[in-house]
């Protein structure tokens, strides 16, 4: 790839002061009566240069596409389960398959629909009828065609199947879905969902290749020995528990990527990360306390972006088990918790505190009316005593039912803000008299333990308390937040899931409340109804929420440009991937491209004047 601000100096000089000699001697050679040098000479020469100069606007144009090469190693905060579109259930799992599957539609970092696998979209008045064009040239890792067959099968298979977990709701409205042609297929529902239902909801889906899916049970298939997908990168190698080696699709149908590998490295600590982004050997790093980051910016080749991430970290409290299932126990927990300083110690003062109905507090969907609840350890106290939670034999500690209580406190051990914020609570449970014991576990057990993987085993819901976080399901663009978090009917409101087993009256008044939002057009209702569920929920506090996150993104900018952000999306996202780049072209491409044209031009006037001397002989 050609760049002319690496046009090398040196060889213009070289042949400028070639020219001139060779002028000069031409002259020499014309007086002795020998060739006629001078003015052919000349004009190929110049013709040359001309086109040399004339050609730098097309080649600056060609410089300014990105340079293909490179290995770009980012952090990978925990390792995954299964690699499956189908039941996937972490973040983790859904940054990785995001690198190698790709979907109709792609949400940006400013929450608008982009065109991926598909290059438009159609639909009727009435918004029941739905076209989607395909791209043409559109291949699968392994060099299969993809097409509207595979979209079919992806999509008739959520269609079928209840049980898939990642199946969206929207599919209990489909009355039929028909392929049109090889690159058109048409979706038709029951009624009028609206456009964003759609996009968010059903054309977000990743599509998988009918022909290594169709002979799978799509629910138990775990897909990690060789995932096949058509997205911006090809799966090459997982060491479990150590990183995943992704490769550039050179076939992918747009622009990008221009990285050349890349490599999803779990890293262990934030030290260990620091260490490794101020040495170039990772060129990210997220949630850096304030004292490295200090150091970084003494770093001319480290920059920051700072933003609000769509992540709410919560207490969750195990509501099969007494006296988590008391609501005035669930609140007298959330008042006996400074979040603020939870904020300022934990979180490095970044980031705010996660309203109590659990939804971002910003967009056209958030009630700032709700109550919260202020640190209040009086009010806590008081309403233990309330309930029969006391401190009755004075030894400092409250009693239930005739014993003490003490609770185990699950956290990743991989992520040290959970580590901290974890302890932090901790010492103020001591101070309502209850014993909080902090249990740190690899993150893959404790969502084992708390649910997160669904179905049945012997260590399912085995926990008293757990800190862990949710993606706040785009609370802050979309009504169906609400749902997807709390709608028995839908995955993780579901007795199959239910991480915090929250049940009761409520719960089904929240689950109705949202199936009639799901499919009301009238923006008006739908607002007074959400506001209601989130009323209820910031009242029932089936989740204790602590803080929205709040982070910085420290990253090299000597190696690699190109980083696309976002005031709520961190630098590693889905147009990043297509976008970042090579700084400047590995050793010898633009050098080495530059000194062949400039070669050629030689050769093509050292040609001429070899045969013009030919002739005269």
């Amino acid at each position: 790839m050609l760049n002319i601000n690496y046009f090398p100096e040196n060889l213009i000089y070289t042949y400028t002061n070639s020219l001139t000699s060779a002028l000069a001697k031409g002259q020499r050679y014309e007086k002795k009566g020998m060739i006629n040098l001078n003015k052919k000479f000349l004009k190929l020469s110049l013709f040359f240069m001309a086109f040399l100069m004339s050609s730098a606007p097309f080649f600056a144009a060609v410089g300014q596409q990105p340079f293909v090469g490179g290995r770009l190693v980012v952090p990978l905060s925990a390792d995954i389960h299964v690699l499956t579109p189908f039941e996937y259930g972490t973040t983790y799992e859904g940054y990785v398959l995001g690198h190698m599957y790709d979907s109709l539609v792609q949400y940006d970092v400013d929450n608008q629909p982009q065109p991926v696998l598909c290059e438009s979209w159609w639909y009727n008045s009435t918004y029941e009828k739905w076209i989607f064009t395909l791209r043409e040239n559109t291949f699968w890792h392994d060099g299969e065609v993809l097409d509207t067959a595979d979209v079919y099968f992806t999509w008739t298979t959520f269609l079928d199947d209840p049980t898939i977990s990642r199946r969206s709701w929207l599919y209990n409205y489909v009355d039929e879905i028909t392929v049109l042609n090889a690159t058109a297929i048409q979706v038709e529902f029951t009624y009028g969902p609206k456009p964003q239902d759609v996009l968010i909801e059903f054309a977000d889906a990743w599509i998988v290749p009918e022909h290594l899916w169709n002979d799978k049970d799509v629910t138990t298939y775990a897909n990690i020995e060789n995932p096949i997908g058509s997205g911006p990168f090809v799966f090459e190698e997982w060491s479990p528990g150590q990183y995943f080696r992704l490769s550039r699709n050179a076939n992918y149908y747009l622009d990008g990527p221009w990285v050349e590998e890349k490599i999803l490295q779990i890293v262990p600590t934030i030290e260990a990360g620091f260490y490794a982004l101020s040495v170039g050997e990772l060129e990210t790093l997220t949630d850096v306390p304030p004292e490295l980051e200090l150091v970084a910016q003494n770093d001319p080749n480290i920059d920051s972006h700072e933003y609000l991430d769509d992540y709410i970290m919560y207490l969750g409290v195990n509501h099969r088990r007494w006296p988590n299932n008391v609501t005035a126990f669930r609140q007298a927990i959330l008042q006996g918790i400074d979040r603020d300083a939870i904020i300022e110690i934990a979180g490095f003062g970044r980031g705010l505190e996660a309203p109590a109905s659990m939804s971002l507090p910003w967009g056209p969907y958030y009630d700032d009316t709700i109550p919260d609840y202020a640190y209040d350890v009086l009010a806590a106290n008081a309403t233990l005593d309330s309930i029969g939670i006391t401190d009755s034999d004075a030894d400092g500690y409250r009693e239930g039912n005739g014993t003490e209580l003490t609770f185990r406190l699950l956290v990743s051990g991989e992520y040290q803000q959970s580590v901290d914020t974890a302890t932090i609570i901790a010492s103020y449970m001591r101070k309502l008299g209850i014993e909080v014991i902090v249990e740190p576990l690899l993150w893959a057990n404790v969502w084992k333990r708390i649910g997160g993987l669904g179905g049945t085993y012997a260590e399912k819901y085995d926990y008293d308390w757990c800190f862990a976080g949710w993606v706040s399901f785009w609370s802050d663009m979309h009504p169906n937040w609400a749902a997807w978090m709390f709608n028995e009917d839908l995955k993780w409101g579901s007795d199959n899931y239910n991480i915090p087993g929250w049940e009761g009256a409520y719960r089904t008044q929240v689950t109705d409340l949202t199936n009639e939002i799901m499919t009301e057009t009238d923006e008006g209702v739908v607002l007074t109804k959400l506001d209601q569920v989130q009323h209820i929920i910031a009242q029932e506090l089936p989740y204790i929420p602590v803080r929205v996150m709040g982070r910085i993104a420290l990253y090299r900018n000597d190696s690699f440009t190109g980083w696309v952000k976002g005031p709520t999306t961190g630098l590693d996202n889905w147009e990043s991937w297509l976008a970042v780049h090579l700084v400047e072209p590995e050793e010898g491409d633009g050098f080495q491209v530059m000194t062949a044209v400039i070669a050629v031009g030689f050769l093509l006037v050292g040609s001429f004047l070899l045969k013009r001397r030919r002739r005269l002989k």
